[in-house]
Order: structure tokens, then C-alpha cells, then sequence
């Protein structure tokens, strides 16, 4: 007789047990990596674009060397992203791998490379997860965000043969000023598929500095509407401000977020980061080893104090925010600067909830 899934509780129960253990011992057992930052399209929002390499970045070889060493420090789950990380001829030889490993992969992907016979090879070595990107419900849409003519048609496709295989897959976009009349539709879209679908407003500043893909990003006032409209949105919201209501960590270090406790960032060049926006301060594991950056350099970058005194240090609504050193560095090239359109997000979000007293500012200004 086969064996039943695991319920979902008991999983749970299992997976915040093992977390608990890893954050104790300090066992990066989640990361990220980007396996190209090149991509087949050109979205007008993309933080990496401005800085992507000529070239794939690491070599095969280099890269499954990366991979073993992560997998030798413990980590079970790894996110395979990019760029569209189905761009890598060596795609398969590297995914292989690390399923090989042991590791878990997850993969984020635009969806339009997905062909038969890619479908055919993940369904073959299932991950727990693919993420298609789409950026509208209509091609007039989605064409405005990537620029690429029939991107869309070109994305469900490739959701459609995965589906076809069992692979199990959702859908997720970003909100900007030119596709939020969309967001009810996309959700559909999902629904009628069957799948999950989540979206974010969050759009950055280039890691090359160029503010341009913030012209596309929504006001506060439009994110906080949308959540507003999403009933399970709004009560996440509430639960993570409850949850995490305290005020400070008492370390006195700037990263007060979680990054680098057991989760990690590599880019597409194997450079070490404490966590995909984190761009000021890097490691080559190809002139070191994960181990020596995992070890010594992620614990020194996660110890630096503050040096100032924002009222973001202690908000106890920093968990409706969002503002971390990354975010800091990229707006304003400085981890400790409070990040206005953060901030004012977080206050509306307070008041939508009930709970704008709570907030340093108490009221919205």
C-alpha cells in the first residue's frame, strides 16, 4: 500500500521544530541562489537588469561546487532563481544536482522557456515548487511590463504543461501602475487554474542604483487599498503585528529581520549575501569557501550596530514595514536611513488595522 501524505499540521509541526533547531545552531538551512541574472525578458520594474553579466555567470562546474558545499553545511531547501534561471544550457545538469544533494529545490521562473520537454525533465525530479511570474491578465498588459509581445500566452503555456504533468505550481505577480486594474483578474485567472496566486507591491531601486523601476511602483495609500480589498491579506497582517509587537531585539544590531540566521543569498557569480537585496556587503565562495562566508563573514556583517537612533529601531509595527539595511542602502545608499514610502505604508496599514498607536509617529502624517 502506498504511503499517506503527511497531514499538514503534522508537517508544520515537523518543519517549525527543524527551523527552531537550525536558527539555534545556526544551520543555513534555506538560501536562495540565482543561477544567471540574464533574462529572455524586460521588465520595466527589474532591480537586476541594469547589472546583469555578459556572460552566465559561474561555470557548471564552479556551480555544482557551490552547490555541494551548501550542501555540506546542511541546507535542505534551496530557491533556484535568476534572471529566468531556464536560460543555463547546463539547467538540467545543475537542478540534477541539486536534487542529488538532497536538497529540496524550489524554482522561480517567467514560465515562457517552459517547453515539453522541460516540462517532461521537472516532472521527472519534482520540486516542491514552481513559481511562474506573469504580469497582467492580458496581453496588452503584460506586453507593457515585459516587453515582449505574447509573454503572457507564452507564460500560461508553459503553467499548462506543467499542470498537465501533476508538477506542483503557482502563480505570482508584481503590482505596479501598469497592471493594478489587473489584480482581480489575475487572481482568477489562478483560481480557475486551480492554483495559489499571491502578489507584492514591493518595488526596489536597481542593486546598479538607478531609481527608474520605483516610477512604477504604487503609493502607499494604493498598496494598502488592495490589501484592504483581500480579507486573508489583511488578516496576515494583523497576525504578523501581533506576533511580532516587540520592540527590540536587545543585540543592538541593524539587522533586525532574520536574514543570515539560516538563510542565505548567492548571486549569479557565487558572491555570498546575507539576503537577495543585501548588496554592500559580499563574499566569493569562489576564493573562499560557503563554509569560512556561512561562518565568519554573514555573523560580522549581522553584528554591525547602529550608529544612529531612527524611531524604526523600535517600532513595534516594524513586521507591516518591511525596512531592513537593504532596503536603506538601496534607496538612499545608507542601511540605517528610514525608507519613507516603508514607512507611510506601515502607518496606513496601522490604521487600517486598528493599530496606529503602536507606531512611533502614532498618527499618519
Amino acid at each position: 500500500m502506498d504511503c499517506p501524505s503527511l497531514p499538514d499540521s503534522g508537517y508544520l509541526h515537523f518543519r517549525n521544530r527543524l527551523y527552531r533547531g537550525a536558527l539555534r545552531d545556526r544551520i543555513p538551512i534555506s538560501g536562495t541562489m540565482e543561477l544567471t541574472s540574464r533574462c529572455n525578458l524586460r521588465c520595466v520594474h527589474c532591480y537586476i537588469s541594469g547589472s546583469r553579466e555578459p556572460e552566465p555567470g559561474l561555470g557548471t562546474e564552479a556551480l555544482m561546487d557551490v552547490i555541494d558545499q551548501i550542501a555540506d553545511e546542511g541546507c535542505l531547501w534551496l530557491l533556484l532563481t535568476g534572471g529566468e534561471p531556464l536560460l543555463r544550457p547546463d539547467f538540467r545538469e545543475v537542478y540534477g544536482h541539486v536534487k542529488s544533494r538532497g536538497i529540496l529545490p524550489m524554482l522561480f521562473t517567467n514560465g515562457t522557456l517552459i517547453t515539453d520537454d522541460t516540462a517532461d525533465f521537472l516532472a521527472s525530479m519534482p520540486p516542491y515548487l514552481v513559481e511562474i511570474s506573469i504580469y497582467g491578465s492580458t496581453e496588452a498588459t503584460s506586453r507593457r511590463v515585459t516587453g515582449v509581445p505574447g509573454s503572457l500566452g507564452m507564460a500560461l503555456a508553459g503553467l499548462e504543461r506543467l499542470l498537465d504533468r501533476g508538477v506542483r505550481v503557482g502563480l505570482k505577480t508584481m503590482v505596479m501602475t501598469l497592471n493594478s486594474h489587473e489584480i482581480g483578474s489575475m487572481k482568477t485567472l489562478a483560481k480557475d487554474y486551480g492554483i495559489q496566486f499571491r502578489f507584492d507591491t514591493a518595488i526596489n531601486s536597481g542593486l546598479d542604483g538607478d531609481h527608474s523601476p520605483l516610477r512604477y511602483r504604487l503609493t502607499p495609500e494604493e498598496t494598502v487599498e488592495l490589501d484592504a480589498r483581500d480579507e486573508e491579506r489583511m488578516q496576515e497582517c494583523r497576525e504578523l503585528a501581533e506576533d511580532f509587537a516587540a520592540s527590540e531585539d536587545g543585540s543592538g544590531s541593524i539587522y533586525q529581520c532574520g536574514a543570515g540566521m539560516n538563510t542565505f543569498h548567492v548571486d549569479a557569480f557565487g558572491m555570498l549575501r546575507v539576503c537577495m537585496m543585501s548588496r554592500d556587503r559580499t563574499y566569493s565562495i569562489p576564493e573562499g569557501s560557503f563554509r569560512e562566508g556561512w561562518r565568519s563573514f554573514v555573523p560580522e556583517v549581522l553584528s554591525r550596530q547602529w550608529a544612529s537612533d531612527p524611531p524604526c529601531r523600535t517600532c513595534r509595527l516594524r513586521s507591516l514595514c518591511g525596512q531592513c539595511p537593504a532596503w536603506g542602502y538601496l534607496e538612499h545608499g545608507d542601511p540605517e536611513a528610514r525608507v519613507e514610502y516603508l514607512c507611510r505604508t506601515a502607518l496606513l496599514r496601522a490604521e487600517a488595522l486598528g493599530l496606529g498607536d503602536r507606531h512611533p509617529y502614532n498618527k499618519v502624517k
